[in-house]
Parts: structure tokens; C-alpha cells; sequence
């Protein structure tokens, strides 16, 4: 399983250096999950067991019940979203489906040229420990991603790169 972030990015930009076109190099790549911000599953969970805590007044093994039940609902959410590994190079961006579980490359996802397809727009900096960009293409829907990192996950996070990536599109940092 690929926790680390050094491991993430190695497996990621292994697979997306099968596609790079003859003199190009990787810029900038991000781990990102798509939907809304995965933190409102946390407080979700977090709002539910204080609610049953208190209402059962919890003690001993209903309190470990709770505590399991809080990491199930905190972790659904995720079942439900993409995980994708996003490399920018300098002529193209590169999508590289992720596995939820694992976090281990699966396959490209898709490619595009960097300039005149897409664009990145919404870009908001950590926000409740994670940022986020909206991804977008004229023949789909903005494609909203999430990437870790911020006060809240300080260790994993992915923000130096982000900002290159976003920068590679030519959106100003904050």
C-alpha cells in the first residue's frame, strides 16, 4: 500500500512517463480526490458521535462501537469519489486513475495538451486541510479536486506541488 508521499508520486510518474512525448519532462504532479471536500465526512462523523455518545451516555465497549461506526461513515464518502494522480508536463496534463484503497496507480485515466483545452479555475488553497481546483474542458462538466494537505494534514501534504501545477496553467499563487 502507498502511504508515503514520495512513494505515490514514484508510482505515479512511472506510469505517466510511458506517455510523454519525445523531450518532455513531468512539471508538477498531485494526489487528488474528486466530489466535495472530504473533510465534511469527518465532521459528519464526528457530529454523529457526539450525538450517540451523549444520547446512550457511552461507556466501555458501546464507546469503542461508536468510535468504529465514526470511521465507517468518515470513510464512505470516499468509496464514492475518483482518486486521481494529476502530472502536468510541459505540453501536456496527465490523468492517472488511482485505486481508493491502495493508493496505487491503476491506468491513464486521460491526456490532453496543456494550453488551449483545459483549464484550472476555483482555485482555493487549504482549505479545512485540504485545497482545491476545478478542472476544466469544453465537452464535460468542471471536474472539482481535492488534494490533501494544509494546517490539518501538515505531513502529506502535496501544496509545493500544487502550486507548480497551478502555476503551469498560468493562475496566479495565493
Amino acid at each position: 500500500m502507498a502511504i508515503r508521499k514520495q512513494t505515490i508520486e514514484r508510482q505515479a510518474n512511472a506510469l505517466v512517463a510511458r506517455v510523454l512525448q519525445p523531450g518532455d519532462r513531468i512539471i508538477s504532479g498531485v494526489y487528488s480526490m474528486t466530489g466535495p471536500n472530504p473533510m465534511y465526512g469527518w465532521m459528519l462523523a464526528a457530529i454523529i458521535a457526539a450525538a450517540l455518545s451523549g444520547a446512550v451516555g457511552a461507556t466501555g465497549v458501546t464507546y469503542y462501537v461508536i468510535l468504529i461506526g465514526v470511521f465507517i461513515v468518515a470513510s464512505v464518502p470516499s468509496a464514492f469519489t475518483d482518486h486521481y494522480y494529476v502530472a502536468v508536463t510541459r505540453r501536456q496534463v496527465v490523468f492517472v486513475k488511482m485505486n481508493g484503497f491502495t493508493n496505487r496507480p491503476k491506468q491513464i485515466s486521460s491526456t490532453a495538451p496543456l494550453h488551449g483545452v483545459g483549464g484550472i479555475s476555483d482555485y482555493r488553497p487549504n482549505t479545512l486541510g485540504w485545497s482545491s481546483f476545478r478542472y476544466t474542458v469544453p465537452t464535460a462538466p468542471p471536474l472539482r479536486l481535492n488534494v490533501p494537505g494544509g494546517f490539518l494534514i501538515p505531513s502529506g501534504s502535496w501544496r509545493r506541488e500544487l502550486d507548480a501545477l497551478v502555476g503551469a496553467f498560468g493562475v496566479p499563487v495565493r
